[in-house]
């Protein structure tokens, strides 16, 4: 075999070539097909017959091997580093890119009270292209109504309508919720979902949670509670010291009731609505009749306070709760 002479000092080694592509044993003409064409021919013009008469059990590899010098010239290196380069980039661009994920938000705006929003919800709010909100079957939207003053004209609305029904579960409502907001947030579009008051505490966003924050990146923004605020409406200051809060739904029956309310410090009963006879009843019966305050729609415009002596059962609204201050102390 005629062997070439006067060989370049940066033709990089068999061995080291065979390396390049993760230790594989294939032969180098597979491997760097443009070495192979451009390099070899041209130093060894006469080297296609003795490789013709090579044995067949001899690999190209090893042919190889024995026409080109092994060098550790940093020459190689760079031409190693210009292999893999572009071996990389031909790679990259041959994966189509993967589309962000757009963000949820839960938004917690407050009782009622529009002013009442926070600085950082009303940011997230008026940056978001997509708004969430929940909508009564019979068209009322509370939600909507509160910040309607903040939306963009371009902003997209995803109404969820939810049956707030006692008889039917509203769960079928939120799976289609979710599944509406979570196309959004797939397509890279961020999904800002409103929630009366404090997402956390009894808020619808909690069911709209649990379904996709596992699937997107998810920030709850904290919102003024209507309980919170119908102290203030009210006047009265909730706890004392070391006084325990209990905050229980008027929905329970009224033997938890009655068990829940004789050892609290102080209680607020929330969801009235069809409830309140029996609250009522509750109330008289553990002598805390005397010490309740009512309040219905707390911080909206058609906000009331009335004796709760003076209610009619028949006109209670679901946004009406029931107060239970503290008994006053003295600071010691």
């Amino acid at each position: 075999m005629t062997h070439a002479t006067n060989i370049p000092s940066n033709i990089p080694s068999a061995n080291h070539v065979k390396t390049l592509v993760d230790g594989t044993p294939t032969g180098m003409f597979d491997i760097v097909p443009d070495i192979t064409s451009n390099i070899i021919p041209d130093i060894v013009p006469d080297a296609t017959p003795d490789i013709t008469s090579t044995s067949a059990s001899t690999s190209a590899f090893d042919i190889a091997s024995s026409i080109v010098p092994d060098t550790t010239s940093d020459t190689t290196s760079d031409t190693t580093s210009s292999i893999t380069s572009n071996m990389t980039l031909a790679t990259n661009s041959a994966i189509p890119a993967t589309p962000v994920k757009g963000r949820l938000y839960g938004l917690g705006i407050g009782p009622g009270d529009p002013e009442l929003l926070t600085l950082k919800a009303h940011r997230i709010l008026r940056s978001v292209p997509v708004v969430a909100y929940p909508t009564m079957e019979n068209g009322k939207v509370l939600a909507r109504a509160i910040v309607a003053d903040y939306l963009r004209p371009e902003q997209i609305e995803l109404p969820m309508p939810l049956p707030f029904s006692p008889t039917r579960s509203s769960q079928p409502a939120y799976d289609l919720a979710a599944e509406a907001i979570a196309r959004h947030l797939s397509a890279g579009r961020d999904v800002a979902v409103l929630c009366e008051g404090e997402p956390f505490l009894y808020g619808s966003f909690m069911y709209i949670f649990n379904r996709l924050s596992n699937q997107f990146h998810t920030e709850v923004v904290p919102g003024i509670s209507s309980t919170m605020a119908s102290a203030a409406a009210l006047g009265v200051p909730l706890t004392y010291r070391n006084d325990v809060l209990s905050i229980m739904p008027a929905t329970l029956d009224a033997e938890v009731l009655r068990d829940r309310l004789s050892v609290a410090d102080a209680a607020v009963i929330i969801k009235l609505g069809r409830h309140f006879a029996k609250v009522r009843e509750v109330l008289l019966d553990l002598g805390l009749f005397s010490r309740a305050l009512y309040i219905e729609r707390a911080t909206m415009p058609n906000q009331r306070i009335v004796a709760i002596a003076d209610i009619d059962p028949a006109e209670v609204p679901y946004w009406a709760l029931v107060m239970i201050p503290s008994l006053q102390k003295s600071v010691t």
